[in-house]
């Protein structure tokens, strides 16, 4: 993996660990603080999307505690899922 690469993917990790915490505080700011990186290295790697980079991360690393917030929202990212792979992550979350 490059260092790009790496980058990248340390920004959408840190990004989901502050959106789990509080989805409030996910912005370009917040989250170079927390890595001691630059806002514009965030904003090279997403742009303005960096909420919606890190939400369909969480989907792709199947964050069931995230998908459940946005199964609720009816939020495109998760309209692929099937009602068994919905019904599964929210009995995750709440079993």
């Amino acid at each position: 993996m490059s260092y790009s690469e790496n980058v990248r993917k340390e920004i959408l990790k840190k990004g989901l660990d502050i959106y789990k915490d509080d989805p409030a505080k996910l912005n370009h700011h917040f989250v170079a603080k927390e890595l001691d990186i630059s806002n514009a290295k965030i904003h090279y790697h997403f742009g303005k999307d960096l909420k919606q980079a890190v939400l369909k991360y969480a989907v792709e690393q199947g964050d069931s505690r995230v998908i459940v917030q946005l199964i609720a929202s009816k939020d495109a990212l998760v309209q692929h899922l099937t009602k068994e792979d919905r019904q599964r992550h929210v009995d995750e979350v709440y079993a």
